[in-house]
């Protein structure tokens, strides 16, 4: 993607105006298409140097933000609901989340002390605060499963799978084969999300390039009209 905008900021900044001033030299008028992509080009040569620090001091300040409250709960519920990203990122969680509770019972851990480790470690808020609501409700005497299926943020499966591992006692056996299931399903929901962005960005940056490439010869198509 930074190669492909690299290449879009190039054509704009110095093929194309080229092209364009050509054309404006002999007294056509340019079609407001091309004048659009122009001042474009003329907005980029003007003020590079301050869009670029601009993009940085916004990534800087975005970074800054997210590391507060506020702002990493924004960020973790954006990516959340982001398609085909979301799908991702929540079942990294959950496959963090069982791993990590199985290993705790199965060495002795209290089921709330462990849930209170969780919600640091399980790397999104969201997802977070739906485990501290649901040790909140297992303090109060309820089971590990409704509380969490309560929350509405893990799957049925993953609420129903530990319904199963209390009744039957095997709770920790049960966490330890969800999070091979669910570790084999992150790298399927990642080869997913990145062979769905590589068409996605071929046909964005083909789109860009095949506009300049129209706003940049539709001025010849002009004068071939006038001479005819």
């Amino acid at each position: 993607m930074s190669v492909a905008i690299l290449v879009v900021v190039f054509i704009l900044m110095f093929v194309m105006p080229s092209f364009v001033e050509s054309y404006a030299s002999s007294g056509t008028e340019l079609p407001a298409f091309t004048q659009f992509f122009l001042n474009i080009s003329y907005f980029l040569k003007d003020y590079f140097l301050l869009l670029i620090l601009g993009i940085i001091v916004l990534v800087f300040v975005l970074k800054a933000w997210g590391r507060t409250s506020q702002g990493r709960l924004f960020f973790d519920t954006m990516y959340l609901k982001m398609p085909i990203v979301g799908k991702a990122v929540s079942r990294i969680a959950v496959s963090r989340f069982t791993r990590i509770l199985g290993t705790l019972i199965k060495s002795g851990v209290p089921i709330l002390q462990a849930l209170e480790v969780l919600e640091g470690v399980v790397g999104n808020r969201v997802i977070g605060n739906a485990i501290g609501q649901a040790r909140e409700s297992i303090r109060e005497g309820q089971s590990i499963a409704v509380p969490l299926a309560a929350t509405g943020v893990f799957e049925p499966m993953v609420s129903q799978m530990i319904a199963i591992g209390e009744e039957t006692g095997a709770l920790d056996d049960m966490l330890e084969r969800m999070s091979v299931f669910y570790d084999n399903e992150v790298t399927l929901a990642v080869d997913a999300m990145l062979k769905s962005m590589e068409p996605v960005m071929i046909i964005f940056v083909a789109g860009i390039i095949g506009m300049i490439i129209i706003a940049t010869y539709l001025p010849v198509f002009n004068i071939i009209g006038t001479i005819g």
